[in-house]
């Protein structure tokens, strides 16, 4: 993981509906554990949800959370790199097709420097 060589990820992309612990729990902790290490919200991974729920409470819900985008599923991969444009994340967009062309829609962490990817099958 690349927290665990010293570098955080650029972008998580965070499913709500998540097997063990839902995506705005997961959400929750991450900003506490980062604020915990002295990482606002605001200088840390951005975090876009990536989910099928599309009804306004899930997204103003995530938002509360600290989210900083929003999109529903299925996602292509050019709306995924307009957001990260959007949400400040210029050369992650750049980078990310580098990295991983095929595996862009199952990322779930990533860090621009180093190339360090996190999917739901790289544990």
């Amino acid at each position: 993981m690349a927290t665990e060589n010293g570098d955080g990820y650029d972008l998580i992309c965070m499913d709500i509906l998540l097997p063990e612990i839902d995506g705005e729990t997961a959400v929750k902790e991450h900003v506490l554990w980062s604020e915990s290490e002295g990482i606002l919200s605001s200088a840390g991974a951005k975090i876009i949800m990536t989910t099928a729920l599309d009804e306004m409470k899930d997204m103003i819900r995530s938002f509360q959370d600290l989210c900083d985008a929003y999109l529903v599923e299925p996602i292509n991969v050019p709306d995924l790199l307009n957001t990260c444009r959007l949400v400040g994340l210029s050369e992650t967009a750049q980078n990310l097709p580098k990295f991983a062309p095929n595996m862009i829609p199952s990322i779930t962490g990533f860090n621009t420097k180093s190339g360090a990817m996190h999917t739901p099958f790289s544990d």
